[in-house]
């Protein structure tokens, strides 16, 4: 949303998702017990401010100002098993089985001022300063088991 006064233009926005997602896998050859990989929650929620003006001044001619607040949270879960057979006595099967759970949240702020220029000989100078702040913070838990076995069970 934007307004519009005689050099000055102002203005606010609002970007906000949420969604959740996850992957359809298709195993005709059975070759995986477990696979999943789910992102239950995506969420991003951004507010933002603009300012420009046309200063027609004898040189500086347009100044411009943004800032803006960000928070993305995502879930993210991924889980693998498969079982595998080894041409071996001892050990007939491997089994591999791997589950990842993310929790994951960052945070930024920036602000940005720009100041455009029209100096002699139809040269042009763009000047500015962006400052960005970020935060980032975040759970994992994985777990990775490895097994072999054989006919008389699990193997150390």
């Amino acid at each position: 949303m934007g307004y519009n006064s005689g050099n000055h233009r102002f203005g606010l926005s609002l970007d906000r998702y949420r969604l959740a997602t996850q992957t359809y896998y298709e195993d005709p050859d059975g070759s995986y017990e477990a696979f999943s990989v789910k992102i239950p929650k995506l969420e991003r929620e951004k507010v933002g401010v603009f300012y420009d003006t046309d200063v027609d001044g004898d040189y500086l001619k347009k100044i411009h100002f943004d800032a803006y607040e960000q928070t993305i949270q995502r879930q993210f879960a991924n889980e693998v098993k498969t079982t595998q057979p080894v041409p071996s006595p001892m050990i007939q099967a491997l089994t591999v089985h791997n589950k990842t759970d993310t929790h994951d949240k960052q945070y930024t702020q920036a602000v940005t001022l720009q100041s455009h220029f029209s100096l002699p000989a139809n040269n042009e100078l763009v000047t500015g300063a962006h400052q960005r702040d970020f935060r980032y913070f975040d759970t994992k838990c994985q777990s990775c088991t490895n097994k072999t076995g054989s006919a008389k069970g699990p193997v150390a």
